[in-house]
C-alpha cells in the first residue's frame, strides 16, 4: 500500500497501484500494461479492487416497457390495489395501522426482513423516471419512515439500529418497479453497519473526537474527494466505494439518532438527492441503492449517514447484472471510475468552489 494520506495522521487512506501486463489480443500486438488499484477504507479496512477503467458505463433502460400490462403485471403499491393488497400494522404499534403524508403511504412489509419491517411507497405512479422523482415526494417519504424508526424506538428499544434501503428500478435489485423504500428496526444491523460502529466507538475513544469529523476534515482539506453541503448534511465520493459506477456519501455530523432528523435537516437531504439525481440524468444513470442509517440512542459517535450508488445492466441485451462473484460470495466491491473524478462531475451540481473555503 502507498503511505496513508491523513492531515491528522489517525485515519489511513491506503491505496497500491499496480498493473497487469498481458499481450495481444492480435499476434502482432506487444505487450500492455493494465493498470489496477486495490483500496483500504479508512474507517472498517475493508478492501475494494479498482480495475475495468472505462470497460462498463451506464446502460439505458426503456422505462415505457415496464408500463405496459403484459410486463407490468399486478403491482399492490398502484393505488387501486392497495386497499386489497396491503397489508396494516396492529394498532398498538402504529395507531391507525398506516402511516401517511402527502402521496407517500408506509405500511408494513407483507415479506418482512425482520420483526419491525416496513415498505414506504413512494407516490402512486408505477413507473418513475428520475426527472419525475420529485423532492416533495422523496421528502414526504424520508419523513414517514423516520416517524416510523421513532414509533418502533419508543415500544421496542431492544431492536435499537435503524435501517433504510431504497432499489430504484431493476438493475438495484428491486423487485417492484413502483418505486418504494425499506424501513427497519432490527437486532442485527448487518456486517458494514456492525463494522462501522465498532470502528467509529474504537475511533472515539482512541481520539476523543468522531471518526465522522475527522474524515469531513480530511475530505475538505484533500479537496480530490469533496463535493459540497446542503445545509448541515456534507458530501464526498467514497474513498473505498461500494458501487461498480462509485458511490457518494453524505454525512450529517451531530446526529446520532433518528431524534436528530427533523424537517430541516430532512429537507437538505432532500436537496442533496436532487443534486445527485441531476447527475444521475447527465451522467446516464437510470437506477440506483440507497441507504439511510442512524446509530442506537446513548451514543455520541455514530453519525448518521446516508450511501448511494449508481446501478445497471452491463447490458440489455442479457440483462447481466453489475455484480458478479467478488461482490456476491467474496464480499468484494469492484469500482471502474476513480473517485477523484467522480467527486469532480458531481461537485458542479453542488455549486460548490474550493472546499478549504467551506466554513466548520
Amino acid at each position: 500500500m502507498e503511505p496513508p494520506r491523513s492531515l491528522t495522521g489517525e485515519l489511513r487512506f491506503e491505496s497500491r497501484r499496480s498493473v497487469a501486463r498481458l499481450a495481444g489480443p492480435g499476434p502482432g500486438d506487444g505487450l500492455r500494461e493494465i493498470p489496477v488499484e486495490v483500496r483500504r477504507d479508512p474507517l472498517t479496512g475493508r478492501t475494494v479492487h479498482l480495475a475495468h477503467f472505462g470497460a462498463i458505463g451506464p446502460q439505458p433502460l426503456e422505462l415505457d416497457r415496464y408500463a405496459e400490462p403484459s410486463v407490468k403485471g399486478h403491482c399492490p403499491f398502484c393505488p387501486e390495489n392497495r386497499d386489497t393488497d396491503l397489508p396494516r400494522f396492529p394498532e398498538d404499534l402504529v395507531p391507525g395501522g398506516v402511516l401517511e403524508r402527502g402521496e407517500a403511504l408506509l405500511v408494513p412489509n407483507l415479506y418482512p426482513y425482520d420483526v419491525h419491517s416496513s415498505v414506504c411507497i413512494v407516490g402512486p405512479d408505477h413507473v418513475v423516471p428520475l426527472e419525475r422523482l420529485r423532492g416533495q415526494l422523496v421528502g414526504d417519504a424520508l419523513a414517514l419512515g423516520l416517524a416510523y424508526w421513532r414509533r418502533i424506538l419508543q415500544v421496542d428499544p431492544a431492536r435499537p439500529y435503524p435501517l433504510m434501503g431504497w432499489n430504484y428500478l431493476p438493475p438495484s435489485g428491486g423487485g417492484l418497479v413502483h418505486p418504494h423504500q425499506q424501513y427497519l428496526l432490527t437486532d442485527s444491523p448487518g456486517a458494514v453497519y456492525a463494522g462501522e460502529l465498532a470502528a467509529s466507538e474504537a475511533f472515539a475513544a482512541r481520539r476523543g473526537r468522531t471518526v465522522w469529523e475527522e474524515l469531513l476534515e480530511v475530505e475538505r482539506g484533500g479537496g480530490e474527494r469533496w463535493i459540497g453541503r446542503t445545509g448541515p448534511w456534507e458530501w464526498v465520493a467514497a474513498f473505498a466505494p461500494s458501487g461498480v459506477l462509485g458511490e457518494v456519501l453524505g454525512i450529517l455530523p451531530g446526529a446520532w439518532t433518528p431524534r436528530a432528523l427533523g424537517e430541516a435537516e430532512i429537507a437538505a437531504l432532500v436537496d442533496g438527492f436532487e443534486r445527485i439525481f441531476a447527475w444521475f440524468r447527465s451522467a446516464g444513470h437510470p437506477a440506483f441503492n440507497a441507504t439511510l442509517v442512524a446509530g442506537p440512542a446513548g451514543q455520541e459517535h455514530f453519525a448518521a449517514h446516508l450511501r448511494i450508488v449508481p446501478r445497471t445492466f452491463l447490458n440489455t441485451r442479457d440483462h447481466a447484472g453489475d455484480f458478479n462473484f467478488l461482490q456476491v460470495l467474496l464480499g468484494e466491491p469492484v469500482c471502474v471510475v476513480r473517485p477523484e473524478e467522480l467527486a469532480r462531475e458531481v461537485r458542479a451540481f453542488f455549486g460548490e468552489g474550493d472546499p478549504s473555503d467551506v466554513a466548520t
